[in-house]
């Protein structure tokens, strides 16, 4: 297939043929044809992650010989990503899939109304006092967290009643997932103390664990139930990385944690 384009191969049986590009089956990678991942009923699924797979080991070549070998990472979960939406989207149908990105939606604003615009405060403070800063990451996570939450109980409440119990868990399956984002405020931390790479490794590895359950549950047709916990996991995992490796708590007075508030909210 593909001769109009050059692509001589692609016979079905995984890149056995390449010839225009002169990629004779991808040996040197070692992907003959994915027989043994058994997708057989995942057709477009599995040109999809060939595609993917070949832009990864792409661009890998094109970093490491540029000295940006840390691209190739983000650049290969975003395209398994891409593939996870639609596979999900076919399992469970438009209807569910909308509700989904609906209450997605929904709990980001939520998320950017209780961060109450801390990020650029925090690291403008981390940048010149890095203790003074973690003094206020500290002091004020009770704060963001108990106004996320008094926010998105007042969101919940107002969709309970139009619901049903499959969107429900939706619904509280994303606020779960944006209450770990909204405090996970570390990630301006290392931002602000060039650790930027300990991020996206974090971030990497909740993706991947997400996206391999999504397509477990789609794959062995599970209960869409089963989607709200990669869900929570996607932002859950980095959340919990950053933290064990966050600096320690230092002592704060009870007045210096009123004052440090006062600071984040006027």
């Amino acid at each position: 297939g593909f001769s109009g384009s050059g692509f001589s191969g692609f016979s079905g049986s995984g890149f056995s043929g390449f010839s225009g590009s002169g990629f004779s089956g991808l040996s040197g990678f070692g992907f003959s044809g994915f027989s043994g991942f058994g997708l057989s009923g995942f057709s477009g699924f599995v040109v999809a992650v060939r595609f993917s797979v070949f832009s990864w080991f792409f661009i890998l070549a094109v970093s490491t010989s540029s000295g940006v070998s840390i691209l190739f990472v983000p650049t290969f979960v975003i395209s398994l990503a891409k593939t996870a939406d639609g596979v999900v989207a076919k399992y469970i149908g438009p209807y569910r899939f909308g509700q989904l990105a609906l209450a997605i939606a929904i709990f980001q604003v939520v998320q950017v109304m209780a961060q109450m615009g801390c990020d650029n405060i925090i690291f403008k403070r981390v940048s010149q006092k890095v203790t003074s800063g973690i003094k206020l990451i500290y002091s004020t996570f009770l704060v963001r967290g108990s106004i996320y939450l008094v926010l998105s109980t007042f969101v919940l409440l107002y969709f309970i009643p139009k619901s049903d119990f499959v969107n429900l868990v939706f619904l509280i399956s994303v606020c779960l997932a944006c209450l770990f984002t909204s405090l996970d405020v570390f990630v301006i931390y290392n931002d602000a103390t060039l650790n930027s790479k300990f991020n996206t490794i974090a971030n990497v590895v909740g993706l991947i664990i997400g996206l391999a359950l999504r397509y477990l549950i789609a794959y062995f047709e599970l209960s869409m139930f089963y989607l709200s916990i990669p869900i929570v996991l996607t932002t859950l995992i980095p959340f919990l990385i950053r933290m064990y490796y966050s600096p320690s708590i230092p002592f704060i007075k009870s007045q210096n944690k009123i004052r440090y508030n006062k600071y984040l909210i006027i």
